[in-house]
Order: structure tokens, then sequence, then C-alpha cells
């Protein structure tokens, strides 16, 4: 096989795996609140639970979405009683979200989560070396930002 078909090959592997990986993400899961929370709900949770105090400018930035992405998330998890709102004492105006202790209860429950799958991941995929994981940085960073420049260019049109 040449090498450009190597190269589509992997690329068609890695289109797989994205299918797969949206569908593994779109499936609500409880994370010990008895709410069916969706991947953009639990990893909004996620980044309040790990930086409390974050206003929504600054999450949208942390999550890579927009500011209205993040307002109907948070929105949502207010309503489901796992966000809070609340005015910094500073400045009246500069509103910053924290988790209710329903929240802190969901964010510890996908870090466990997470610890699980991430633990199974690793057994699964072994002993990798120093050299694997360094090119793996580089693919991903040059995969990304490739994405990012077509992505750019398909919101111009």
């Amino acid at each position: 096989m040449t090498e450009l078909g190597k190269l589509e090959d992997i690329l068609a592997q890695l289109s797989r795996i994205i299918s797969k990986a949206f569908e593994f993400e779109k499936v609500p899961r409880d994370y010990g609140t008895g709410d069916l929370l969706y991947h953009s709900e639990i990893h909004t949770i996620h980044a309040i639970g790990a930086k409390p105090g974050l206003n929504v400018t600054q999450l949208a930035s942390i999550l890579g979405v927009t500011k209205g992405a993040v307002s109907q998330v948070v929105s949502k998890l207010n309503k489901k009683g796992l966000v809070d709102r609340y005015k910094e004492t500073k400045n009246n105006k500069q509103v910053l979200l924290a988790l209710t202790q329903k929240g802190q209860t969901a964010y510890s429950g996908h870090v466990d989560y997470h610890k699980k799958i991430d633990g199974a991941f690793f057994t699964e995929i072994g002993r990798v070396t120093n050299e694997q994981i360094e090119f793996l940085e580089q693919f991903f960073s040059k995969f990304e930002s490739f994405i990012d420049r077509h992505l750019g260019n398909e919101k111009e049109r």
C-alpha cells in the first residue's frame, strides 16, 4: 500500500472514531443526582466546579463555544438546581457562576466516571512510549488547527 493510501485509511478510521464519539456523547447520563445530563451540561458543570467564580465569557472561552450557547446551558442547569448565578460584591454588574450542592454531586460523579472510563482506556491501549505520546500531541494539535482553519472558512460562507 502506498503512503497516500495509508494516510487515506487513517483519515477514514479517524472519521469513524469521531462519528462513534459523537454517538457516545449523545447519551445522557446520571452522575449521582437523579438527573440525566447531556455532554454539554456535565462539561459545563465540570468547568464551573474546577474553577468556581467564572463568568459566562470565561466559561465560553474554556468550553470553546459561544456566550449564547453557554447562557442557554447555564439556564437549564439553573432550572435543574445544579448551578447558581450570583453578583460579584465588588462589581455589581458582574454575574458569576457556582455549583449548588446538587451540582457538586454531579461534578464529583463526573470525576469518578472519568477515573473509571479513562482507566479502562489506558488499560485498553496498553503502555505507550513518550515518543508516541509526543507524536499524538503534535498530530492532534495540527488536526485541531486544520479544523479551526476550515471551520473559520465555513463560517464565512
